[in-house]
């Protein structure tokens, strides 16, 4: 089903904005298919790792850019996820900015990147502008990784209450 998902995300009106995780996957997609996706990608989330696939080799920051420039031609933004680190926002016409991972005893990962991207995409659609989207989604992927499995993404009052007590214990 490959060609029909790449037509119909190609064939959405432009006023319409698509947010791309291309996954562990993005080996087995076909290169002409992972480009007509890119060029139509309005946010692209992507680990390192995916994100080194797809652009090439060096730091977050200059993976970021051939990502905008060559890649994602007519993206707002791309966010690299970097785990327990935090995860790069890079946007057109802005410096890229690292917002820091948020420190918490974690038991399991699995799921935390489908948090992440999840609760960015949310974020946004309330209106958060894009650094506080990238600080939400870090709470959010902090908190699933407090709890087993991968189906176990917060709710926004969890997510709201993690961020109240984060600001708390940093002007403490």
């Amino acid at each position: 089903s490959r060609d029909a998902q790449a037509d119909f995300i190609t064939g959405l009106p432009e006023s319409i904005p698509f947010a791309f995780d291309p996954t562990g996957i993005v080996t087995d997609i076909p290169p002409a298919i992972l480009k007509r996706v890119l060029a139509r990608t309005t946010w692209l989330s992507c680990n390192r790792s995916e994100a080194a696939i797809i652009a090439g080799a060096g730091s977050d920051a200059a993976l970021a850019q051939r990502l905008l420039s060559a890649h994602c031609p007519h993206a707002e933004g791309v966010v690299i996820r970097a785990g327990a680190e935090g995860a790069l926002l890079a946007r057109r016409g802005f410096e890229p900015v690292f917002v820091p991972a948020f420190a918490v005893d974690t038991i399991d990962t699995n799921g935390a990147g489908d948090t992440h991207v999840g609760a960015f995409i949310a974020a946004l659609s309330r209106g958060l502008p894009p650094v506080e989207a990238v600080r939400f989604a870090n709470a959010a992927a902090a908190i699933s990784t407090t709890r087993h499995g991968g189906s176990v993404a917060p709710r926004l009052e969890e997510i709201n209450e993690f961020l109240k007590c984060a600001q708390e214990k940093k002007s403490a």
